[in-house]
């Protein structure tokens, strides 16, 4: 994993570069034996003078179980590492104003995650309520009322 940052006459200079574990192996559907994932830009810096900065990247390691790890996005690389969580939500925003209007966890951990698959409406004929289901990596996932 690199941090690059255009330099003088916008050539890109290196910030900080950290090995993570790979299995080395070329897993099916990978093009290559890299890490498995795009990197996923993580919320604002606090107190940045860019707002729209990212606080962490965050890759899948490709290791054997594959891993979530995170690094802070900052100019200085701390080094250690945390077992961090997924947690996944089903989420609503106000089309006016992109504004949470609606949050409910949906599951932990890496079998909730949908790959942006779109949600499907289904409607019961017999009480008249409408469920949302979206499919997982771990199966399909409903979100009704208690």
């Amino acid at each position: 994993m690199y941090k690059f940052r255009a330099g003088r006459s916008l050539l890109p200079v290196r910030i900080w570069s950290v090995r993570y574990p790979n299995s080395t192996i070329h897993k099916l559907g990978q093009i290559n034996a890299g890490s498995g994932t795009t990197p996923t830009l993580i919320g604002p810096l606090t107190g940045h003078a860019r707002a729209a900065a990212p606080a962490y990247v965050a890759i899948t390691d490709n290791a054997d179980p594959m891993d979530v790890v995170v690094y802070r996005a900052g100019d200085r690389l701390f080094r250690g590492h945390r077992r961090v969580l997924c947690i996944w939500y089903w989420t609503a925003l106000d089309y006016r104003t992109g504004k949470v209007v609606f949050q409910q966890v949906a599951g932990h951990g890496g079998l909730y995650n949908n790959h942006y698959v779109g949600i499907a409406l289904g409607r019961d004929l017999r009480t008249h309520t409408t469920t949302p289901y979206l499919g997982g990596v771990g199966g399909i996932v409903a979100l009704r009322d208690r």
